[in-house]
């Protein structure tokens, strides 16, 4: 280890809580390190010596049940990170619109942040993202129309957002997105036309939302798509009737009742 990445890593450790501590790497240079998992520390915030880690791909600061804001310090990664974990912060409260500086974020996983109430429109700048998942953000009500920026994000979960109301159209210009999962979304009564346009779908899973009483007509003619649950929508009981078991290329999955429907190969 060189004598640099020694103090650096002296002064990250210094500005860590003791438990954080003792997940710092002891062996390797500092500026090397590509993994930081501090899940479960009871910090509040990162040390401006974060910005140190030069080669850092993937944070992982789930659970830590203390962190009430997003550390600023984070955005000093901009262009190594690519990973970033912040499962069950229950304390989390807001993503900065600085998260927009993150060019090279591929994957952001905020799932369990119950006290998240919006998703910043400068999330739209983060371009590399490929998979966001947002479920159990009890609070979080929408979702910006900036969404529709991410042409690179081929997973979306906001599976369990409960008080989550409606999908900007917007949504149709994800033009990746190959798996949506708003399972128990219980206050989506529609979806946007514009669903119908994500021509790499292949699983939509509703599953759960019981207000929802349609799905938007383009989205049977969706080539792509292997996987569509139904189970506990106003869809339900009434899909057979509907004419959906004869539809070109479908049939009703038996197994788990009309409720469900996947295309066949």
């Amino acid at each position: 280890m060189t004598s640099e990445g020694l103090s650096a890593i002296s002064r990250l450790r210094a500005g860590l809580p003791e438990d954080a501590q003792r997940v710092l790497p002891t062996d390797s240079d500092i500026h090397e390190l590509e993994t930081l998992n501090l899940s479960g520390c009871w910090m509040t915030g990162l040390p401006p010596e974060i910005s140190e880690l030069h080669a850092l791909k993937r944070l992982v600061l789930s659970s830590c049940l203390n962190l009430v804001a997003f550390p600023l310090e984070i955005c000093s990664l901009k262009d190594t990170l690519e990973d970033l974990e912040l499962a069950g912060c229950r304390k989390l409260a807001a993503l900065p619109p600085e998260i927009g500086a993150l060019g090279s974020l591929e994957s952001l996983n905020v799932s369990g942040c119950s006290l998240l109430m919006v998703l910043p429109p400068e999330i739209g700048s983060c371009v590399s993202l490929t998979t966001l998942n947002l479920s159990l953000c009890s609070l979080l009500s929408a979702l910006p129309p900036e969404i529709g920026s991410l042409v690179s994000l081929e997973s979306l979960n906001v599976s369990g957002c409960s008080l989550l109301i409606v999908l900007p159209p917007e949504i149709g210009s994800c033009i990746s997105l190959a798996a949506l999962n708003l399972s128990m979304c219980i206050k989506l009564a529609e979806l946007p036309v514009e669903v119908g346009q994500l021509f790499e779908l292949d699983s939509l899973d509703l599953r759960g939302c019981s207000l929802l009483k349609s799905v938007p007509a383009d989205i049977w003619a969706l080539e792509t798509l292997e996987y569509l649950d139904l189970r506990g929508t106003g869809l339900g009981a009434g899909a057979k009737s509907r004419g959906v078991s004869t539809l070109p290329g479908w049939d009703l999955v038996k197994s788990i009742g009309a409720a469900q429907i996947a295309r066949m190969a």
